[in-house]
């Protein structure tokens, strides 16, 4: 019994040293997923190969997956929503487990073909596959892209005069939804700031940081936030809260574009509109 809470315990250890990597200062869920993966196979065909009989194989597995369960099932459960784009990442110590199993399981002769496998897997993972999981799970598309039509609408301007849609017709607009309480969305200005900046000179697009009132705010508070930062691009507010259903808004930041006939062609992260938007505006006359 001894060594197998030992083994728990070292899992614990493993478990907590990996969590900082999800923080973004330290690589994010995408670098974690693999890292977590990895490490996990490597602790478990380590413990595994050197157990010698199936009984004692299927309790130090157990006392490896322990501690990640205890941790990550209320966790994830609870506040499901909250914590969907960390879920890979939390699930990947468990398929580093089941890596680890069936490394230990695997002839000699096949292991290279599913170390290299299980490596590409983890990699594309990393750089391309997280991105569609968080799409699919905040925006429910893998790319972002879709083709919906909307009705007409309005918003308010910083110095509280109402602009229509119709006076947006005619160029592609990017909205960016965010409010006062998204420390996210703060963290992603910079990025529109940039957008705003690179095509402030082109008629063809336009870029809006839209704020989402909450219940706390002041009047002016959004707009004298984006000034008190530096930030130049124009603020509107979305304070018919119909806005949020009509564009579909379940998460934030959330980015919208609206093509020049007023239909949302993309729904997601900021990150991924510069390939499209400008393919959109090559192609656009």
């Amino acid at each position: 019994m001894k060594k197998y809470l030992l083994i728990a315990a070292s899992s614990l250890l493993v478990l907590l040293c990996l969590t900082p990597l999800g923080l973004d200062d330290w690589g994010g869920h995408p670098v974690k997923f693999s890292v977590a993966n990895l490490v996990y196979c490597c602790f478990t065909y380590y413990l595994l190969r050197n157990t010698p009989d199936t009984p004692s194989k299927l309790k130090a597995i157990a006392a490896i997956i322990l501690p990640i369960i205890l941790i990550f099932s209320p966790l994830h459960i609870l506040h499901f929503y909250e914590t969907l784009y960390s879920l890979p990442s939390s699930v990947a110590h468990l398929m580093g487990i089941g890596a680890g199993i069936v490394l230990t399981c695997t002839s000699q002769t096949m292991k290279a073909a599913f170390v290299s496998s299980f490596l590409v897997a983890s990699l594309w993972m990393t750089l391309i596959g997280y991105d569609f999981w968080a799409n699919k799970s905040y925006y429910g598309t893998y790319t972002g892209a879709v083709n919906e039509q909307i009705t007409p609408f309005s918003m308010v301007t910083a110095n509280g005069q109402t602009i229509s849609s119709a006076s947006m017709r005619g160029r592609y607009v990017v909205l960016d939804f965010w409010n006062t309480g998204c420390f996210v969305c703060f963290k992603k200005f910079p990025q529109l700031e940039q957008y705003h900046t690179q095509y402030k000179h082109n008629s063809k697009v336009k870029f809006f940081a839209v704020n989402v009132p909450l219940s706390r705010d002041t009047p002016g508070q959004a707009a004298r936030i984006i000034q008190k930062d530096g930030y130049t691009f124009p603020v509107l507010l979305a304070e018919d809260k119909s806005l949020i259903s009509l564009f579909k808004v379940n998460a934030f930041p959330t980015v919208i574009i609206l093509d020049p006939s007023q239909r949302v062609i993309y729904r997601g992260f900021i990150e991924n509109i510069d390939t499209p938007l400008r393919e959109l505006l090559a192609e656009y006359r």
